[in-house]
């Protein structure tokens, strides 16, 4: 059994990367180009590469303003967390839900 919610593939060896992710990985790294923090909105080739793909079945275009990309699901919740709402708003999650909306909500002073 593969537990899908555990979050981490790499415990179950039918999960592994290709050698072409491992040698553009390497390469990246040995490039020096990417040593930095990078903008907190995401790298420019994949804010780029998500509109042009999701604007294909829209029938407006997304732009690389539109997209935001985030560290993971968790990061993602956050962030939508803590634009969207003010301290003392009421937010309604259904039962059961994903904790860290809760734990967010909470830490923020949202619930």
């Amino acid at each position: 059994m593969i537990h899908l919610g555990h979050g981490d593939p790499s415990i179950y060896p039918c999960f592994r990367v290709s050698t072409s992710v491992g040698d553009a990985l390497v390469e990246s790294i040995r490039s020096t180009k990417f040593n930095g923090y990078l903008a907190g909105v995401g790298i420019g080739l994949a804010r780029s590469a998500i509109p042009e793909y999701l604007s294909k079945d829209l029938p407006y275009d997304i732009t690389n303003d539109d997209v935001f990309v985030t560290a993971g699901a968790n990061h993602a919740i956050v962030v939508v967390l803590t634009v969207l709402c003010h301290i003392g708003a009421n937010i309604l999650f259904p039962r059961p839900n994903y904790p860290v909306y809760e734990e967010t909500s909470r830490e923020h002073g949202i619930l």
